[in-house]
């Protein structure tokens, strides 16, 4: 089977991460992997450059093993062609965290679109929206990253996000307020992470065709040295109990 020879596993620091990871979540993702003894997804990876890959999906599952000292990482590598790019939005519950939002001096908040690109789109349940924009010369992406950290930092800190695709709501529910934010293209994505920053975390949404799930990899497996003909056995073992669904599925990875 041809997705097979997608699946690999890697020393932990041939992955680049391109996102940050939150604490709370971090805590939750290494607990379950610990007490399920597997990983249930392989990380979801692309190349880098000189034989690195970037992680796209499975950044808190990365950083749990590596935390739990296994060092070999399983990966499912896919190419550029493979993947689109989508943004999350951010739905929140309203809170004083939004004065200190307001009042960062790094930011200013307007009522009209400018024909630069915000940094996010802030929309209220009475049909109100801004957009935020940095003070500084918005040109200079590397400023616009800053804030762009800071704006998700300051809710991610002591609010519960729920994660939306794209387009979900036009305007979010009582006491509530949406995020959008703008959507990335892989190779922005690469030159961030090539000059050794990071995107704010859980906002860029990676679409990958074909993604192997629920292979359930014991971490016995990754506790020892493992050679690739050992690997390539398991990898095997799982090829006789993939399907492949074409249809919409909904997954719950509670």
């Amino acid at each position: 089977m041809e997705i097979l020879s997608r699946l690999r596993l890697v020393d932990v620091n041939q992955l680049a991460f391109q996102e940050r990871v939150e604490p709370a979540r971090l805590n939750r993702t290494c607990q379950s992997i610990l007490e399920e003894g597997v990983l249930r997804h392989p990380i979801i990876v692309t190349p880098l450059m000189e034989g690195r890959y970037l992680i796209l999906d499975g950044a808190h599952r990365t950083q749990s093993l590596r935390q739990l000292g296994y060092m070999k990482i399983p990966v499912q590598v896919v190419e550029a062609s493979e993947i689109s790019f989508n943004a999350w939005e951010h739905l929140l519950p309203l809170g004083l965290w939004m004065d200190t939002l307001q009042q960062l001096p790094t930011l200013q908040w307007v009522r009209k679109l400018r024909k630069e690109p915000p940094i996010a789109e802030v929309v209220y349940p009475n049909y109100t929206q801004f957009w935020i924009y940095p003070h500084e010369n918005y040109v200079n992406h590397w400023i616009r990253l800053q804030a762009w950290h800071q704006i998700v930092e300051i809710y991610t800190q002591n609010q519960s996000v729920i994660r939306l695709p794209h387009g979900r709501y036009v305007f979010p529910e009582s006491n509530h307020v949406l995020f959008r934010y703008p959507t990335l293209t892989l190779d922005e994505v690469k030159e961030i992470v090539l000059a050794g920053k990071e995107v704010p975390a859980g906002v860029t949404r990676c679409i990958v065709q074909e993604r192997v799930l629920n292979l359930q990899i014991p971490l016995t497996l990754l506790t020892s040295p493992i050679s690739k003909d050992e690997w390539n056995r398991f990898s095997e073992k799982k090829a006789n109990k993939l399907r492949l669904y074409s249809e919409s599925i909904y997954l719950c990875e509670a």
